[in-house]
């Protein structure tokens, strides 16, 4: 899918989910600024992060 960045609180979530070889697998998108924080696509979900900090993990 190409290299992607991937900020450091996504990070931290999808490498809980067990990176590339998790439920995610690779990002598809590169992070995108959403109402209240950021979004990230991977190729099995999205991994959101509030301005808080708070990263929420949502698969397909």
């Amino acid at each position: 899918t190409g290299a992607r960045l991937v900020p450091i609180a996504v990070r931290d979530a999808w490498a809980a989910t067990g990176w590339e070889n998790g439920r995610l697998g690779y990002p598809t998108g590169d992070p995108q600024a959403v109402a209240g924080g950021t979004r990230q696509t991977f190729q099995g979900g999205t991994v959101t992060v509030s301005a808080t900090g708070q990263a929420t993990v949502s698969y397909r």
